[in-house]
């Protein structure tokens, strides 16, 4: 009995092995700043959306960035840091269901719009999150997400409904209603 007790008492002090550990999600955020979605698409890209520590409405920045891994991203947005109510819009709806968030920006000509739909804090990677693209109002591409979410935290950039009880760092932009991202893109993404 004493031997199993101590073989018992040496299994507890000793943590598992690494290799059990779920492993870091791969996202295109600097190490100072705040990851507040990443996923990789189906072309191996990894989309992700990044908040410096001290960004707000107006100070700090929220930028986007595209690309594959180590490389320079494909497309980072703003190319400098700029508040992100200069930047971007964004938009939240939420039931008992789940929410959906929208961040939208346009570069030249192209809209961008990163959303997520999740349920019950959990999104189906294959149809509820990634990058929709639209050219001179046309849709022509939307890049979805492949891999698991992690983190879902598209809710910080907007405000919180209740600054009070707000236990996370908030962005503040304000919040509009989402938009239809399908066939008819008649409608667009409101703000109050």
């Amino acid at each position: 009995m004493r031997y199993h007790m101590a073989f018992l008492l040496a299994a507890l002090a000793c943590p598992l092995p690494r290799a059990q550990a779920e492993p870091a999600r791969a996202s295109l955020c600097n190490a100072d700043e705040e990851v507040l979605f990443t996923c990789r698409s189906g072309s191996a890209k990894t989309i992700s959306v990044c908040a410096s520590p001290d960004s707000t409405a107006t100070t700090g920045y929220l930028v986007y960035r595209f690309g594959q891994g180590k490389q320079t991203p494909r497309l980072t947005y703003p190319t400098a840091p700029i508040p992100a109510q200069d930047a971007f819009k964004f938009a939240q709806s939420c039931s008992a269901k789940g929410c959906t968030e929208q961040l939208e920006f346009s570069v030249g000509n192209f809209k961008y719009t990163v959303y997520s739909d999740h349920f019950g804090g959990v999104a189906d990677p294959a149809e509820d999150a990634g990058v929709f693209v639209e050219k001179d109002g046309r849709n022509i591409a939307n890049i979805r997400c492949t891999d698991p979410l992690a983190p879902i935290d598209m809710y910080l950039i907007g405000t919180p409904s209740d600054p009070k009880a707000a236990t996370r760092h908030f962005v503040g932009l304000p919040v509009g209603e989402p938009r239809s991202l399908g066939p008819g893109m008649d409608e667009v993404l409101s703000h109050p």
